[in-house]
């Protein structure tokens, strides 16, 4: 028995068990939930059966079952629970501020997502199912949100198949359900509940009544059902008033066309005068178009003399022969910049040798100091050897020896003083300039010069074969881009602009302008050679456009820039005297260009003066971005206070000079003045190698003295030191010294056998390092000589292809007068083709017409001019009786006119009946709806306030 009883309360379980009970716990959860997927039917039409969030607020993919009945939704706080209830008005239309969970959709987009993804099912089971042929069983609501893109809403079948997209049919289903998302009945956030328990006042609760039980809805509908009642009712009584005036109308109309009915009989006379007036002018016209015939025939004749001189003439290739002409020079500067190369390895390896050689001629210098230092060791212990043999030595001795102290003393200062005399000779020239930095930057100012030298040539050679061509200031290849995009027009959404330079002018031509030329150049610079284009297709397509021509040179630059239809407003200048602005100096009557000089460079606030103190102070004390001067010095604001100055390299007008034929002369001075620059330079080089040659000697010269001097000055120490270790010896340790001394002397002569033989191995090494200098300096002379024969190779091409490209140009624009005449012959045979072909069409219509409105063709010569005479004798007559009885068809037009009038004023009158008539309909449905929904709220009421007290 007790085994069987229950655990009592606070007995502990075992492990195990608790396991068990889990287990079991989860079973029967998964057995609920499952039974409520399975049951579809037990929910009513109309309800939420599942919600699906991704990426909504908190939640990354949440999904949740609902019941059949009242579901409870719990957690901690900051869980999302609050964000399924706003899922839900989300994707039910409403917007975000109407869940006060954000003030905006795109905030409600869980953070590091771009989009957010909310679905809620509804059963649409039973007899109040919404369209269930279509949707079946569920309907599936959907709203996707985009942080960049436009949300939108999806009613899916319960398959998944997309029914509708619009709104409007997410309104149809909520009606049709009853769902009102806005009603604080059926969906109360925990704003509008704090709000109503908060709230004291009777009106905020009646308020909420109001709006809880759709009265408030349904009053305004009412409302405005009344109102359109009162405005069809004046619409009524405006087309009353209307119809009266019309019928009047109508009235006179047709008294005044029976008044006109005799004036027929002179009418049809009349009309066949116009028949006849109608083939007289047929004929005439089909005389004009024989004379034309005859004038096509004689522009045949001339365009086949045109075709025939044409195709005698060669075409002219002058793209092919620009692009073999910068192929042949691309690859003799190739070739120049790999010579230059070697050059700079071969003087690399010639500086190499020369300080190799120096090391091994010094290394066999200290090999001859090693030896005579020997020598002198050598005839030192000779010396000591003598000395010793004397066993005895005198006074007279002692004070010789003591007087060669002294003066060995003194020579050593001297020679201390005069090694460092010499060696401060050498650090000097250590420390004097570099001379091999200094040939550097004389050998980059060359290079440079002679860069500039030949940029400006074939700049001048383009302008001297081009003087005709607008396009060629802003580069070489500016007409070549322009057919091209030309040929592929229909690629571009909307043609670019460009060069923007083009549209760039200076206002006027007056001295004050011209001096300011160069500063206004150099401020719109960037975009005068520079394309806009209005899209990016259109960019990618002016880029291919670009590599086609340019390959992986430098091109111009490409801005995207929307067209504009009109040009910026720009603000009024600072008025100030000396100062003006670069906008006021310049004129662009294009739009786009002119937005794009604003926006790019700032013309509107860059002023110019002459006084550089004046810049500085108008930069720091006006809200400006710059000030130029005429030198193209600018002065800038940077900061609040502080003002920077930036110095342009700009030297001479390159795009706004209007003067071509001053241009060139210009360059040709420029060519001149680099000519002279070139040849300082070289002069400059060469100077600097001579002067650098002799320093390296002198330098040479002075490291030979030091190292005499510290030979001397060390043979001098070591005499003093033998003087004053000189003293008077035991004759008994004679001979031992003597052999010991001997010994010295043999290992010294050693030592000078081994330099010997070291010195001599080191003379073939400073002889085959000799021969390696030298061969290395003919080599470099060698590649020097080939730069030198490159260059002027590179010379007799630009010659050769600017006479060529000269001559083929004077063949291109006499070919070029053919082709316009050909193609003025062309266009007015195709004008006078297109007008014969025109007036024969026409003419064809005509007779069509006149065989119908005139009859058959007469006979004869008509003239129109004796028919119109006619015509208008016939018309006077005419005009005269309709003085006395008015124009029959004037009276006809305005009698049909009247009646038409009449009968659409009586069919809107109609109309109006019927509108008013429904509109009445509905309001008295929905006042009686009014009225039994307020009978069964009252009755509601008071049954709620009864039960309430009992």
């Amino acid at each position: 028995m007790p085994a069987k009883m229950g655990r009592k309360v606070g007995d502990k379980s075992s492990p195990i068990e608790q396991n068990n009970d889990t287990k079991k716990k989860r079973r029967r959860k998964n057995e609920a939930y499952e039974q409520k997927e399975e049951k579809l039917e037990s929910f009513n039409a109309g309800s939420i059966y599942k919600i699906h969030l991704i990426n909504f607020l908190c939640h990354k993919n949440f999904e949740i079952q609902m019941g059949p009945n009242v579901n409870f939704i719990h957690g901690v706080n900051g869980s999302g629970k609050s964000a399924i209830i706003a899922a839900i008005q989300l994707c039910m239309g409403s917007r975000a501020a109407e869940t006060r969970r954000a003030r905006q959709i795109k905030d409600m987009i869980r953070t590091g997502t771009d989009h957010a993804v909310v679905t809620i099912h509804l059963c649409n089971t039973g007899i109040e199912a919404y369209l269930p042929e279509v949707f079946g069983e569920m309907i599936i609501l959907q709203r996707r949100l985009y942080m960049h893109r436009t949300h939108e809403y999806k009613m899916m079948s319960k398959t998944g198949k997309l029914i509708s997209r619009k709104r409007e049919d997410l309104e149809k289903i909520l009606n049709h359900f009853a769902i009102q998302v806005n009603n604080p009945c059926v969906l109360l956030t925990q704003d509008d509940a704090r709000a109503l328990i908060a709230s004291s006042k009777p009106s905020d609760k009646y308020d909420f009544f109001v709006r809880a039980t759709r009265l408030k809805e349904m009053k305004e509908n009412l409302q405005g059902i009344q109102a359109n009642i009162d405005r069809a009712s004046r619409n009524m009584e405006l087309e009353d008033k209307k119809h009266s005036r019309h019928h009047e109308k109508f009235r006179q109309a047709e008294a005044e066309y029976e008044a006109c009915k005799h004036i027929t009989e002179m009418d049809k006379k009349l009309m066949e005068l116009r028949q006849k007036l109608y083939w007289a002018t047929i004929l005439e016209k089909e005389r004009e178009i024989e004379g034309k015939r005859e004038v096509l025939a004689y522009l045949d004749k001339r365009r086949a003399k045109l075709e025939e001189r044409l195709d005698s003439s060669n075409v002219v290739d002058m793209d092919g022969i620009q692009k073999q002409m910068d192929k042949e020079l691309q690859d003799i500067n190739a070739n120049i910049m790999e010579k230059k190369h070697q050059l700079e390895t071969t003087r690399v390896d010639i500086q190499a040798a020369m300080k190799e050689e120096r090391l091994i001629s010094r290394t066999f210098n200290e090999g001859k100091k090693t030896i005579e230092k020997a020598a002198r060791r050598i005839q030192r212990f000779k010396k000591d050897i003598a000395a010793l043999r004397k066993t005895v030595e005198g006074d007279a001795e002692k004070q010789q020896r003591q007087k060669d102290i002294e003066l060995t003393q003194s020579e050593i200062e001297r020679l201390e003083g005069k090694l460092e005399e010499r060696k401060q000779d050498l650090k000097q020239i250590e420390e004097g300039p570099d001379l091999q930095q200094d040939i550097r930057l004389a050998k980059g100012e060359r290079g440079e010069a002679e860069r500039e030298f030949r940029e400006t040539q074939m700049t001048l050679q383009r302008l001297k074969s081009s003087q005709d061509n607008k396009l060629a200031a802003y580069g070489k290849y500016s007409a070549h881009i322009q057919k091209e995009i030309g040929k592929n027009k229909r690629k571009f959404k909307v043609l670019p602009l460009g060069p923007v330079g083009v549209y760039v002018k200076v206002r006027g031509d007056t001295p004050d302008n011209q001096q300011w030329l160069m500063a206004i150049e150099d401020t719109v610079n960037k975009i005068m050679e520079a394309y806009v284009v209005d899209n990016y297709q259109d960019l990618m397509v002016l880029k291919q456009i670009f590599h086609k021509i340019f390959g992986n040179q430098s091109r111009p630059n490409i801005f995207i820039q929307n067209k504009p239809d009109q040009m910026y407003g720009v603000r009024q200048a600072v008025q100030r005297p000396g100062f003006r602005r670069v906008y006021d100096m310049i004129q662009i009557e294009n739009p786009w260009a002119h937005n794009l000089a604003v926006d790019q460079c700032g013309v509107d606030v860059i002023y110019t003066t002459t006084d550089i103190q004046a810049a500085y102070e108008f930069a720091r004390t006006i809200r400006c971005q710059s000030v130029v001067l005429p030198d193209c010095t600018k002065v800038h604001k940077v900061g609040t206070n502080s003002v920077n100055r930036r110095y342009s390299n700009k030297k001479r007008v390159k795009y706004l000079s209007v003067d071509r034929a001053g241009h060139i002369r210009g360059l040709e001075q420029d060519l001149a003045t680099l000519t002279s620059r070139v040849r300082q330079a070289k002069a400059k080089e060469k100077q600097l190698q001579s002067e650098y040659g002799r320093q390296e000697k002198e330098y040479r010269r002075r490291d030979e003295l030091v190292a005499r001097t510290e030979r001397a000055l060390l043979d001098a120490k070591h005499k003093l030191q033998d003087l004053t270790n000189a003293v008077e010896e035991d004759p008994s340790n004679l001979d031992d010294e003597i052999e010991e001394i001997n010994q010295r002397i043999a290992a010294e002569e050693d030592t000078i056998k081994t330099a010997e033989k070291k010195r001599e191995t080191q003379k073939d090494i400073i002889t085959k390092a000799k021969d390696t200098l030298k061969g290395r300096k003919a080599h470099f002379q060698e590649i020097r000589g080939e730069i030198i024969e490159h260059q002027q190779e590179k010379t007799k091409i630009e010659h050769k292809y600017a006479e060529k490209i000269e001559t083929l140009t004077k063949n291109q624009k006499s070919r070029e007068k053919l082709e316009s005449k050909l193609d003025k012959t062309l266009g007015e045979i195709k004008k006078v083709k297109e007008e014969v072909y025109e007036e024969s069409s026409k003419v064809e219509l005509e007779i069509q017409k006149a065989a119908e409105f005139a009859g058959e063709r007469p006979r004869g010569r008509l003239v129109a001019s004796r028919i119109k005479g006619q015509i208008s004798s016939l018309s006077s007559k005419i005009e005269l009786e309709k003085k006395h009885h008015g124009d029959f068809v004037e009276a006809e037009r305005v009698y049909i006119q009247a009646t038409e009038a009449l009968r659409k004023i009586q069919m809107e009158q109609e109309s109006s009946k019927s509108i008013l008539k429904k509109q009445k309909n509905i309001f008295k449905n929905r006042k009686s709806e009014w009225r039994d929904f307020l009978h069964s709220l009252v009755k509601k009421i008071n049954l709620q306030f009864g039960n309430n007290i009992a």
